[in-house]
């Protein structure tokens, strides 16, 4: 454990509670500029609504858009403004949905794809 001694982590949900609250307050900057983290954990998972697509609704199906893929959006974001010291790691959290679909889960496999791209693309942002 000695090697996270001082290790400053900011670790994020989206469905509820606190990082419920950061999204709906968008201060991820704030956050990283105040706590300056050299660890962050997007953890975003909004619980998806189980049902065949012909009986999903928009709300039902945009779900996890709306929380996972706009969470790690936000986060990223952010980052990219305002990047990490350097060593300092993101770890954003995907599903094998977003390879091999989910076709009772609504927008599930689709954000979780989306939420890789977005990692994908900021890390070749930060990397430019």
């Amino acid at each position: 454990m000695s090697e996270l001694e001082g290790t400053k982590a900011v670790v994020v949900g989206a469905s509820r509670g606190f990082g419920r609250g950061i999204v709906e307050a968008q201060t991820p900057s704030r956050i990283l500029r105040e706590i300056e983290p050299t660890v962050v954990v997007l953890n975003a998972g909004a619980t998806p609504e189980i049902a065949p697509f012909r009986e999903q609704t928009w709300d039902a199906f945009s779900t996890n858009w709306n929380a996972d893929v706009k969470i790690v959006f936000q986060w990223l974001k952010a980052i990219v403004d305002q990047p990490l010291a350097d060593g300092s790691s993101v770890v954003t959290l995907s599903s094998g949905a977003a390879l091999r679909g989910s076709p009772l889960s609504g927008g599930y496999a689709g954000a979780k794809a989306m939420v890789a791209f977005l990692t994908s693309t900021s890390r070749r942002m930060l990397h430019a």
